[in-house]
């Protein structure tokens, strides 16, 4: 072949400095397809066909501000924040206190609605040990639902807002429980599912059993974690109304006897085949999610404590402007009884007499009225406050 000015392809089985203890080789032994690299003498990485080793004793150094991303259903990552559709799987947000809580059919953590009778059974919360090791991630809470009297089972449901998510692809549910005595899971769609409903004129309720995994693991008196996947159907072709949203529904089996406990922590749904590990996220953004949905007005423990400014409209009513965060929907706002409230005008005190909403309330704020009997002056300021040391709080809901 003639020459053409250029010299003939070098081939070699390795690139390395001058001293050769800083090297990349591509074949230390004959045709064993492993790029090494060697630094200062040691070999610390290895890479072969899909997969790459850091050896033991070295470390691989993520500078501040870079990202490791997990674009698939890749495993051994660490949950991102934001992985978990629920809102509050952790238990950390109990915005109406930590119970006991045994009314039935009632909200108790946030986002977490216990189905119980009321008068029978209760729900409360339950703090774990600290530096206990049999829920990972260190969890502070954990919910507790107690079986009344007449009934042998527990049922919780969560409700993540927007019936598409999970829609057409895989859902992976997964949490931990423990029980004070055996139970298991009730399947069917009265059970343990996924159900898809479609709001205000939808669509009929869709139900993902989560039969499969969650029935063949029975609840015993030891923490560990139940994993299932389903996929919930499209929602193409059906009927979406307002307020939609995807349920997570959760029963025991109704096998329970009088007092036993379910206990539950770490719930997550997420998109994929694989359980993550649990997605951690600060209590401040999990409280501002819970708020989208309830908030509740309550003063501190001190006496007297102002709530907010108003105005004295005539000599019986002092209306205020009541700015809340941002509700999915217009919400309805409960208040305690009248006399809980008191009227500070000047250098006056009136208890009230009764207290409500003015006209209709909107996403964001709403105008409250507070009726004394007689003495305020029309035209002056005044601030709302609690009642001495009555229990005094204004509940703003716009749940699913």
């Amino acid at each position: 072949m003639p020459y053409l000015g250029k010299s003939p392809p070098v081939i070699s089985s390795s690139l390395e400095d001058a001293d050769s203890d800083t090297k990349i080789q591509v074949e230390e032994s004959a045709d064993e397809d492993v790029i090494r690299f060697d630094i200062a003498g040691a070999e610390d990485f290895t890479m072969a066909a899909n997969n790459f080793s850091v050896l033991s004793g070295s470390t691989l150094t993520i500078d501040s501000g870079a990202t490791i991303a997990n674009s698939g259903t890749a495993t051994g990552f660490p949950a991102a924040p934001g992985k978990n559709l629920l809102i509050n799987g952790n238990f950390d947000i109990w915005q109406r206190g930590g119970g006991t809580f045994s009314t039935g059919n009632e909200y108790t953590a946030d986002q977490w609605k216990w189905l119980g009778t009321a008068g029978s059974g209760n729900v409360s919360r339950q703090a774990f040990t600290v530096g206990q090791t049999d829920v990972p991630g260190n969890p502070t809470y954990f919910w507790r639902g107690t079986v009344g009297t007449g009934d042998t089972s527990v049922t919780v449901k969560n409700c993540i807002e927007g019936v598409a998510n999970g829609s057409g692809v895989s859902v992976t549910v997964s949490l931990w429980a423990k029980a004070s005595e055996a139970s298991t899971w009730e399947t069917g769609d009265s059970g343990c599912n996924l159900q898809q409903r479609f709001g205000s004129g939808g669509s009929g309720v869709v139900r993902g059993n989560l039969d499969e995994d969650f029935a063949s693991q029975a609840i015993t008196t030891s923490w560990q974690k139940f994993v299932c996947t389903v996929t919930p159907p499209s929602i193409s072709g059906k009927t979406v109304g307002a307020g939609n949203y995807l349920e997570l529904y959760l029963q025991t089996a109704a096998d329970l006897s009088s007092s036993a406990t379910l206990d539950i922590a770490q719930v997550q749904v997420e998109i994929g085949t694989e359980a993550a590990d649990f997605a951690h996220e600060d209590i401040g953004t999990t409280l501002q999610k819970c708020q989208r949905y309830y908030e509740r007005l309550t003063p501190n423990t001190a006496t007297n404590q102002a709530i907010f400014q108003a105005y004295n409209v005539t000599s019986t009513v002092a209306s205020g402007i009541f700015n809340y965060t941002h509700k999915r929907a217009a919400p309805t706002l409960t208040f305690t009884a009248g006399a809980t409230f008191e009227v500070r005008h000047q250098t006056t005190t009136t208890v009230c007499t009764a207290a409500a909403v003015s006209g209709s309330s909107d996403e964001d704020r709403c105008l409250c009225n507070f009726t004394v009997a007689s003495g305020l002056t029309g035209g002056q300021g005044c601030v709302i406050r609690r009642n001495d040391t009555d229990t005094t709080y204004i509940e703003v809901s716009a749940e699913l």
